[in-house]
Formats: structure tokens, C-alpha cells, sequence
């Protein structure tokens, strides 16, 4: 079995339904197809948020991710309640 690596250079394609164990890599032959698909996606800005200290307090970061995501990873916090949040511990001074 051969592990397919895409990236910008050499993207990848699939037809999920028809090839669900993604084993043949379409992008060559539908090259408009995987070219108009980039496009799109380079428009896409990607949510990063500032989380600061006093931002964290928000959320319970001591989940397993196999507890919320049947097994599998995933985000594993959480956010609190605001009542959760507001009774939580200041961070820790500089």
C-alpha cells in the first residue's frame, strides 16, 4: 500500500464514492477541475484566534478527545458555561 502526500505541488482529487480508500488520485486528469477547486480554496482565510491567557479561562481543556469524538482526535476543549467561566481562577501573574 503507498501512502499518497498531498500538498500545493502535487494536490489530490478523489471521487470519495467511487474510490472511498482514496487509492487513485484524479488531480492529473481532471487538471481544470483540481485547479478550479484551489482557487476556491486559497480564498478561504483560516480562523486563528488570540487566545490569551484570560481568553483560555473559557474553556476546559482537560477532555480526551476520544471521549467527545468516538475515538477518534479531534478538538478537546470545550467551552465553559459563562457561569463556569466567570468562577474560574484568574491566570497565573507574569
Amino acid at each position: 500500500m503507498s501512502c499518497v502526500v498531498c500538498s500545493d505541488d502535487q494536490p489530490c482529487l478523489f471521487d470519495v464514492l467511487a474510490d472511498p480508500g482514496e487509492t487513485k488520485n484524479l488531480a492529473k486528469a481532471m487538471a481544470a477541475r483540481t485547479a478550479s477547486m484551489k482557487a476556491t480554496l486559497d480564498t478561504f482565510v483560516p480562523y486563528v484566534p488570540k487566545l490569551t491567557a484570560q481568553n483560555l479561562l473559557c474553556y476546559n481543556c482537560s477532555v480526551k478527545p476520544s471521549v467527545l469524538w468516538d475515538g477518534y482526535p479531534g478538538p478537546s476543549c470545550t467551552r465553559l458555561s459563562a457561569a463556569a467561566a466567570a468562577a474560574s481562577p484568574g491566570p497565573p501573574p507574569p
